[in-house]
């Protein structure tokens, strides 16, 4: 158990002070969000150089899995030991694996850093939002949420073109030491932020943590691996890692019925706002990742386009889910409505989700950059409405949990997703790619139609101008005692 031996929360700096701490913040979220997506322009260098293609796959799968892990448990660790404190560790655990990345003279070692950096960059994110919820309250809260919304879409978007440009005009180890100087800025700035959100007496549940970590495990690594042929990418979802992971999962929950202090408090899940903006998080989740992973099937196999043209047609898709997250929390913090923001921002998402589903051999690659923009657009004003709102409806002792679980809930649902419609479109192939993807397309646009509906449930409750107990929770207690 761990038991925070932290000082009590004190005041968050002065509102000058804010804007250097939240510019620490969005540059340690970019590097961890942008190592995601670097990688891969510079990965065939890198193997040639390591030898070891083998383990290709693995320099993706070792982050992914990693920081989906470290997501929950670092935001739950966040709220025990304090958000200054896992912000910190992160950006260490991040900058000492980055190093170790630049030096690495085998694949086995590179794999190794890459999971190091998966780990810190989940606590980078969990604790990322975690503290502008403690320097901002829910009605402030929405425009610097939004801010961290595009901060990580535009990452995903640099990720790919910086690591192509370094690894062209220096070295590929340029492309993980490229994070040292950055992450010591961030340091240096967050080190001087007062200790704050730290609760005593609070610990951290192991056993839940471990079963945790026994679910997540098998079900990222259903998800078959997607180099190779476009059948292969389709392949079918490994089935005995899935229902591990799936059993592994109901004894999680039965785990966190009998923990004092669970990672996931499954208390929060009686309040329906919060379970309603967790359960819309991840039926919404396979959105972005379905256009990434088939549109670039279809370009190439169908239209015959090659890698950067293919390239250029995703492109808008992620520049609008920047302005998206910016103009949705904006929208939020003026307006204290989110209900029908995450509706028209996954409305929008499901028209250009069902755009998609008319592909064929003579579409334009002009119409398909106008349907993933309009699906950028939309994910972009639901992503931070859907945070700010899970925040709103929980006490601040729970706020890195309230902040962690919309993300993991993505994650988790995006992995498995990619890999359920991998498996759809496989048994549709030898009708041809087009159908096939087209096929995916229109299951899709009814997984996304079921999240739209979701959210004319979403109430909205009123938007706190202070960290203290939410309405929602005043009415749960009052009900219990009733």
């Amino acid at each position: 158990m761990i038991t925070p031996l932290a000082p009590s929360p004190s005041a968050p700096p002065a509102p000058q002070g804010r804007k250097a701490v939240l510019s620490a913040i969005m540059l340690s979220l970019f590097l961890s969000a942008m190592d995601q997506t670097i990688v891969g322009t510079a990965l065939p260098r890198i193997v040639a150089d390591l030898s070891g293609l083998h383990l290709y796959s693995w320099v993706f799968t070792a982050y992914m899995l990693a920081y989906t892990i470290a997501v929950p448990i670092g935001g739950k660790l966040g709220d025990v030991l304090g958000r200054k404190v896992m912000m910190l560790a992160g950006i260490s655990l991040f900058l000492a694996a980055s190093a170790l990345g630049g030096i690495a003279r085998s694949m086995e070692v590179l794999v190794l850093a890459r999971g190091l950096q998966g780990l810190g960059g989940g606590c980078i994110s969990a604790s990322s939002s975690a503290l502008v919820g403690d320097l901002f309250p829910p009605s402030e809260r929405g425009r610097y949420t939004g801010l961290l919304s595009g901060v990580f879409a535009l990452a995903s978007l640099v990720g790919p073109i910086l690591g192509g440009v370094v690894a062209d005009h220096w070295s590929w180890r340029g492309i993980f030491l490229i994070n040292l100087p950055l992450g010591l800025i961030a340091i240096g700035v967050l080190a001087r932020l007062p200790g704050m959100a730290s609760h005593r007496g609070r610990s951290l549940d192991w056993l839940g943590a471990l079963t945790l970590i026994g679910a997540i495990v098998p079900l990222m690594l259903a998800v078959p691996a997607r180099e190779g042929s476009a059948e292969h990418a389709a392949a079918s979802i490994r089935l005995i890692p899935l229902i591990v992971g799936v059993l592994m999962l109901g004894f999680f929950v039965l785990v966190e019925r009998r923990a004092s202090e669970p990672i996931v408090p499954l208390e929060l899940f009686r309040r329906p706002v919060f379970a309603l903006c967790i359960a819309t998080a991840f039926v919404s989740g396979p959105a972005l990742y379905v256009g990434g992973v088939f549109i670039p099937l279809f370009m190439q196999g169908v239209l015959h386009s090659s890698a950067s043209a293919t390239g250029m047609v995703m492109m808008p898709m992620m520049l609008v889910l920047v302005v998206g997250s910016i103009i949705g929390g904006q929208l939020v913090s003026r307006t204290g409505v989110y209900r029908w923001i995450a509706v028209c921002g996954l409305a929008l998402s499901t028209a250009g989700t069902f755009a998609l589903s008319r592909l064929n051999p003579s579409t334009t690659p002009s119409f398909i950059m106008a349907a993933l923009a309009l699906i950028g657009f939309g994910y972009g004003l639901t992503l931070p409405t859907l945070s700010l709102a899970a925040q709103n409806a929980v006490e601040h002792r729970h706020l890195g949990v309230s902040v962690s679980l919309p993300s993991f809930a993505r994650n988790l649902s995006g992995t498995l997703g990619v890999a359920l419609f991998g498996a759809l479109m496989a048994r549709r192939l030898e009708e041809g790619i087009a159908p096939a993807v087209a096929h995916v397309f229109l299951v899709a646009t009814g997984v996304l139609a079921t999240a739209t509906f979701m959210g004319f449930f979403l109430q909205d409750l009123p938007l706190r101008r202070t960290n203290e107990e939410p309405e929602e929770s005043r009415t749960v207690s009052g009900e219990g005692q009733a």
